[in-house]
């Protein structure tokens, strides 16, 4: 008994990938000319003066978002950090290496003042609603750098707070607080304005720790 004969192959259909078929890759833009209803809030609650200024220099952070600070978040999804418990001895070192974009992430939050505008008060009490939006923008495209950003400003409020009621530390584990100039010291480097030095704060344990970054 003969065996059934097989189909010949067919040639695959072309669709379009044999070609060299091609998208264009999308491209952000400005993302605070692109919100009219961040614009249309600060314009409605912001003194006409202040939101002159505010509005120049908001759109001028969202022209560095499209051109620098987008960059930087890609590449810092492509390299996420990375955690070393033991070097090649053994030895426990707990290390967190994290890539270039990243730290330069840090050098634009303070030559922006996302943490600093707050505590400048240029603009009296409105200094504060525009640091959150400059802050809000900065959020989408910072591969999370907003988070150390948050709790340095939480810090650097809840110190400020302090000083103003003359409040020292109350527990003893945070005694070294008691000293001459320390929490002054601490706020002024968490609200600091240039890239180096700058303190930000670190949540470990339900403990505050204030590391400086080098």
């Amino acid at each position: 008994m003969a065996l059934p004969q097989r189909e010949p192959l067919r040639e695959p259909r072309n669709c379009g990938a044999l070609e060299g078929a091609s998208m264009e890759a999308p491209r952000m833009g400005n993302l605070y000319l692109e919100d009219p209803l961040l614009q249309g809030y600060l314009r409605a609650h912001l003194p006409a003066q202040v939101f002159a200024e505010v509005n120049v220099d908001l759109e001028r952070f969202g022209a560095r978002l499209r051109d620098e600070i987008d960059f930087l978040d890609r590449e810092c999804e492509l390299n996420p950090p990375r955690l070393l418990h033991f070097d090649a001895w053994g030895q426990r070192v707990d290390q967190v290496t994290t890539c270039p974009a990243w730290k330069r992430l840090k050098d634009i939050s303070a030559e922006e003042s996302l943490v600093a505008e707050g505590y400048k008060r240029r603009y009296s009490r409105w200094s504060r609603v525009y640091q959150i939006a400059k802050m809000y923008l900065f959020m989408s495209n910072s591969a999370c750098y907003g988070c150390p950003l948050a709790m340095t400003d939480g810090a650097a409020k809840v110190i400020e707070v302090s000083l103003c009621k003359g409040g020292t530390a109350r527990s003893d584990r945070f005694c070294y607080l008691k000293r001459p100039g320390v929490l002054s010291n601490i706020c002024k480097n968490l609200s600091v304005l240039s890239p180096i030095p700058l303190f930000y704060a670190n949540k470990l344990e339900s403990h505050i720790h204030f590391v400086p970054v080098e």
